[in-house]
């Protein structure tokens, strides 16, 4: 009988997220706005389509400027110290959906998925804050922090201002990244398809490039940098002082300005321009 039981409420369950996931709503027109204090989070979710504009402030707050029959679909929950941005309904057609997330000293990650959009308002400042996007999305933002990550995958794209003491970037599918980079310590690693347009200034720049990755660093200036470059990945990076270079398969390395040369191994069929 439990057992039985068990699976009725299963299938009600089933039944009912299917027909949730069906529903729709379009707009009223009549646009209103509302806001919403919610308690303190370290790191938050953003999916679907949102538009998303964050921004810091001493209270944890989300502000939602829509159409009036829309606020009551839009699920703002905090679960684990994460903030999660969803719909319950599709929402086909609105005049307005604009939100601002309003974050405190305690958030640290930013997850944007899907189609969702998010930006900064005006310059985010953290300690230490890794965003991680996945899908379809974009983040753009001026990012001031002490360490600051930033992991890209899929088709996501990220356009970036970055002062930090130490920064690394992790690219990955086909994802692609332009950024202005001003930091002691900075690291990229580019996977699969993944692209980064890199200008500014650091002390000490570590990339590693494999497979079909493409890097343009010829306005990234660094005082001594590590290239590690292998499978088909093409890059261009710039040295005042040294240069330390990997460069195998048919990976293509183009330097600029007479930085000294250290080859670590230099093997197969890559190559090496000096501009």
């Amino acid at each position: 009988m439990k057992t039985k039981f068990l699976a009725t409420t299963l299938l009600f369950v089933l039944t009912f997220t299917t027909i949730q996931a069906q529903e729709k709503i379009k707009g009223s027109r009549n646009v209103t706005v509302e806001q919403t204090e919610i308690e303190p989070f370290t790191a938050m979710e953003i999916g679907e389509e949102f538009e998303v504009v964050i921004v810091k402030g001493p209270t944890a707050m989300i502000e939602i400027e829509a159409d009036d029959n829309l606020h009551e679909v839009i699920d703002i929950d905090v679960i684990g110290n994460v903030l999660y941005l969803q719909t319950i309904k599709e929402i086909r057609r609105s005049k307005r959906l604009r939100v601002r997330v309003t974050f405190t000293d305690a958030l640290n990650e930013i997850r944007v998925k899907e189609k969702a959009e998010v930006s900064g308002l005006t310059d985010l400042l953290f300690n230490t804050v890794t965003i991680k996007t996945s899908g379809s999305s974009r983040f753009y933002g001026t990012i001031k922090a002490e360490t600051f990550t930033l992991i890209n995958n899929d088709n996501a794209k990220a356009e970036l201002n970055v002062t930090a003491e130490n920064t690394v970037f992790q690219l990955n599918q086909k994802s692609d990244v332009e950024a202005l980079v001003n930091s002691p310590e900075f690291k990229a690693d580019l996977l699969e398809d993944a692209e980064a347009k890199i200008e500014g200034d650091v002390k000490e720049f570590t990339l590693r490039a494999d497979n079909s990755t493409s890097f343009t660093g010829e306005k990234l200036t660094s005082q001594t940098c590590t290239v590690i470059i292998e499978g088909r990945a093409k890059a261009s990076v710039k040295a005042d002082n040294a240069i330390n270079i990997t460069a195998k398969g048919r990976s293509e390395l183009t330097i600029y300005d007479s930085p000294d040369f250290n080859i670590v191994e230099f093997a197969d069929q890559a190559s090496l321009f000096k501009k």
